[in-house]
C-alpha cells in the first residue's frame, strides 16, 4: 500500500469535507482535548510516553475530529442519517500519519431505537501501512444501551479483534447524565483473562477522563490515558 505523504490524507479529508458542511449548517459544538499516555514495560526502542491533542467539530449530521500528537496524528470525519424511528446509519473515514500509528480506517455502524433501547452493530476494516498479518484487518462490533431517566443509560458491547492470539473486549458502562453534564464508569473484560477500566465525566464546559488497559493491544504493556479539554456547545 502506497503511504501518503506528509499530512496527504489530513489534507484530503479536511479538503473535501469543511468546503461542503461549513456553508450547508451551523456548528452544534466544539471540543479540544489534551491526552497524557504512559506505557510501562514498553520496549526499550520503543517510545513510552505520548501527548496528543484533538479537536472535535460537530455539525446536525457531521463530525470532523483533527489530532495533532506522538501516538496518532490525523484526522476522521464522520457523516450518518437517521429514519423515522430516530434509528441511524453512519459511516466514518480516518487517516493517521506521521505519529507512531500510520493506518486507514473506514468504519460503517447503525443504531436501532425501540422505545428506552438502542441496539447497535457494525463493521470497521484497518488498513495499516506496515501490516502484521495482512493488509487489511476487520473489527466488527455489537451493543445495547439502555436509557432511564433523563439522558442516563447503563450499555455494554464487544469488540471483537481478528488478529491471531487476540480475543474479544465486552465493555460493561454506566453513564449518569444531568444536564449537560454526566459521570460514565465502565469495566471492560477480554476472554484472554485481562480486566481494564476507564472513566469519564463532564461538568459544565469541563471534561475528564482517565484509562487504564492492561496488556495494551494485546502485548505486555500497560497503558494508563489522562485526558481533560474544554467542549462548548451552541445553541440554535
Amino acid at each position: 500500500m502506497r503511504r501518503w505523504g506528509a499530512w496527504g490524507g489530513v489534507g484530503v479529508i479536511v479538503g473535501l469535507v469543511l468546503p461542503g458542511v461549513t456553508w450547508a449548517a451551523p456548528l452544534q459544538s466544539f471540543a479540544i482535548v489534551q491526552e497524557i499516555a504512559s506505557d510501562r514495560n514498553a520496549p526499550p526502542w520503543r517510545q513510552d510516553q505520548f501527548l496528543d491533542t484533538s479537536f472535535y467539530l460537530v455539525w446536525p449530521r457531521q463530525h470532523l475530529v483533527v489530532t495533532l500528537g506522538g501516538f496518532a496524528t490525523g484526522a476522521e470525519w464522520g457523516g450518518f442519517c437517521h429514519d423515522r424511528r430516530g434509528s441511524t446509519y453512519a459511516v466514518a473515514l480516518r487517516r493517521r500519519q506521521d505519529g507512531y500509528v500510520n493506518d486507514t480506517a473506514l468504519g460503517l455502524e447503525t443504531e436501532q431505537r425501540y422505545r428506552n433501547l438502542v441496539i447497535s452493530g457494525g463493521v470497521r476494516g484497518f488498513w495499516p501501512d506496515v501490516p502484521e498479518t495482512d493488509n487489511l484487518l476487520v473489527v466488527p462490533t455489537a451493543g445495547l444501551q439502555v436509557y432511564y431517566g433523563a439522558g442516563s443509560f447503563a450499555s455494554v458491547r464487544a469488540v471483537r479483534d481478528s488478529r491471531p492470539h487476540t480475543g474479544t473486549t465486552i465493555r460493561l458502562a454506566n453513564r449518569w447524565t444531568h444536564g449537560n453534564s454526566f459521570v460514565e464508569a465502565a469495566v471492560a473484560p477480554r476472554t484472554d483473562g485481562v480486566v481494564n477500566f476507564s472513566f469519564a465525566a463532564r461538568r459544565g464546559y469541563l471534561l475528564l477522563g482517565y484509562g487504564r488497559e492492561r496488556d495494551f493491544d494485546f502485548s505486555r504493556m500497560d497503558r494508563q490515558v489522562w485526558s481533560f479539554g474544554l467542549r462548548y456547545d451552541f445553541r440554535p
